[in-house]
């Protein structure tokens, strides 16, 4: 196998990589290989093409016996620290230049947004609990849909958030049924268990979408109390205070729930900015409709901070859903004095994400050519805390 994989020519290079990722013999394969031979293939379209965690997963392996390298210290340069941020144009033109293009190219931009995001066709219906829909039979089932957004929103957290990033993810939970386990597993807690031992049982060198997988907690803290989580939201969306999108995800200290025996344990620290996440793909769907959630559902991960400095001068100090507000409210303020949308049509950052990653597109919508960041760092977006002083 190894004179195979030395032998093999460009075209064929992505299976090698492949083998080495997923195959049951690929830490053997590269230790056969050994590290010359990927030093010679690092600069390959093909190892360029692969992902972050996929280029390191190899790493990983062709390193065995020798040691891991340290990360260094992470050095945030003024730049980062938000104050020095230059503003690249008027704020006016940019929010207009902004809704003008999403305007006009939103449907095809949001389809293929979801082709990257979710399996295909999988989002479906989300029935809330006390609906018809609920109780119907299906593959995936509706408490499947549902928690597969809770799920999205806990990777949020971990980093590199790049659009596209966790679909294979939930392709693997979708064909190793652990996302139907962890949905119900209020209902049969016995089944969790063995479906974590068949996970770690069918590696043999390495596990896979281990990265993922630390979020853990979250998956069965999320599954267990689905239904409680659900109806907090439903009441938020009925609320008319301020405070009931603040504490969502944490029932039990929320006021609009005291006495309603809506409790389930807080997701808040857990879910950190992915909470925004879930807020915007709900109001996205058409779940959320109350203005009052608003200010909380602009995912502000550190791209899109850092953009929205850059063309609207806010701060990029903060994190979390004390981001989402200042960010949201000079987007409203803008929103306001143009007579436009500053949910811009419920897609909230969405438009902003895109820009930051794309530079063509986003020379051809703001008519400015500057940097902008579009890596994400796990250092500077890991577990950010979900803070507001109201």
């Amino acid at each position: 196998m190894a004179e195979w994989a030395r032998s093999v020519s460009l075209e064929k290079l992505p299976a090698v990589f492949k083998y080495l990722i997923e195959g049951e013999l690929g830490q053997a394969l590269a230790d056969k290989l050994g590290r010359e031979w990927l030093d010679n293939r690092r600069k390959t379209n093909a190892f360029n093409q692969l992902t972050e965690e996929q280029r390191g997963e190899i790493e990983r392996k062709f390193f065995k016996g020798l040691p891991w390298p340290s990360r260094p210290p992470l050095v945030i340069s003024p730049t980062h620290m938000g104050h020095l941020v230059q503003r690249v144009m008027d704020p006016d033109d940019a929010f207009l230049r902004v809704y003008e293009w999403w305007e006009q190219d939103q449907d095809y931009i949001v389809a293929d947004y979801e082709e990257k995001m979710y399996p295909p066709g999988f989002l479906g219906e989300l029935p809330w609990p006390d609906e018809d829909e609920w109780d119907e039979k299906g593959d995936p089932s509706p408490q499947a849909r549902w928690l597969l957004l809770f799920i999205h929103a806990a990777l949020v957290p971990l980093g590199f958030n790049m659009i596209g990033r966790d679909q294979s993810f939930s392709k693997f939970l979708l064909s190793s049924n652990l996302l139907e386990v962890f949905a119900n597993v209020s209902n049969e807690p016995e089944k969790l268990l063995p479906a974590i031992d068949q996970y770690l049982d069918r590696f043999i060198h390495d596990t896979q979408f281990h990265f993922q997988m630390r979020q853990f907690i979250t998956f069965y803290a999320a599954g267990k109390n689905l239904v409680l989580l659900l109806q907090s939201l439903r009441e938020a969306e009925r609320a008319e205070t301020y405070g009931a999108f603040n504490m969502v995800f944490s029932p039990r200290a929320s006021s609009i729930l005291t006495g309603t025996g809506i409790e389930a344990p807080p997701l808040t620290g857990m879910l950190g900015m992915g909470s925004c996440y879930l807020l915007r793909e709900l109001y996205r769907l058409g779940r959320l409709s109350n203005p009052l959630g608003y200010p909380f559902a602009f995912t502000p991960i550190r791209k899109v901070r850092r953009l929205c400095a850059q063309l609207f001068g806010t701060s990029e100090k903060s994190s979390g859903a004390t981001s989402s507000i200042i960010i949201f409210s000079e987007l409203d303020r803008l929103g306001k004095i143009h007579g436009k949308d500053a949910t811009f049509s419920h897609c909230f950052d969405l438009p902003f994400q895109f820009l930051a990653e794309n530079p063509a597109m986003r020379k051809d919508v703001l008519r400015v050519e500057f940097e902008a960041e579009a890596e994400d760092s796990v250092e500077l977006d890991a577990a950010p805390q979900w803070e507001v002083t109201p």
